[in-house]
């Protein structure tokens, strides 16, 4: 993979690419500076309180929803609390996983009405011309999602949290999919013993 090159408009320049490995100039040297030249210091620090309180913000806003996944998530692992003393020593402390037995059923239809068919992705063409084509796009359609997207593994973890919470992304750019706030409701379940 070729790194982009990088050129200064100082007398020194670096480009740095594949051709030449043992050019390895540090990250100063291989990045501009951060900020535009000439702009005043007491701009800069207006800048940076200005986003500190905007980050602020949208994190507040965020924690809300954040407690809320965290809790739906709770409710669906019902987690047992052991044996209770209370109202008497080694009462049941199970809990009953309600959420589980209504999204369960409903996940498994979601996978099943996705990917039952064969193929998953099937193709129309537009022009006449194009249709004897389809039958073989269609064929590497299908070996692609499922031999090297492998497309089930994918979704099938986030058709969980869609039908838990209500929304879920799915991203091919990064060759993953995230879930908004994925990764603090586990580590609020990691912390709450889930």
């Amino acid at each position: 993979m070729t790194t982009p090159q990088i050129l200064e408009s100082e007398p020194r320049e670096y480009v740095i690419t594949d051709d030449n490995p043992d050019q390895e100039p540090s990250l100063a040297e291989a990045y501009p500076d951060a900020f535009v030249k000439g702009i005043k210091e007491k701009d800069i620090i207006r800048f940076k309180n200005w986003l500190d309180v905007w980050i602020q913000s949208l994190s507040s806003e965020f924690a809300r929803k954040m407690d809320e996944w965290a809790a739906q998530e709770k409710a669906y692992r019902a987690r047992s609390a052991g044996p209770k003393s209370y109202p008497f020593e080694g009462a049941c402390g199970d809990t009953i996983p309600v959420m589980a037995m209504a999204v369960d059923p409903v996940v498994a239809r979601l996978d099943i009405g996705v990917f039952k068919n064969d193929p998953v992705f099937s193709l129309k063409a537009l022009k006449k011309s194009y249709t004897e084509k389809i039958p073989s796009v269609e064929q590497f359609i299908q070996y692609y999602q499922h031999h090297k997207l492998h497309l089930r593994k994918v979704v099938q973890p986030r058709f969980l949290e869609m039908t838990k919470h209500g929304t879920f992304l799915a991203s091919s750019e990064s060759g993953s999919a995230t879930v908004p706030g994925d990764d603090q409701a586990r580590h609020d379940g990691a912390q709450d013993g889930l």
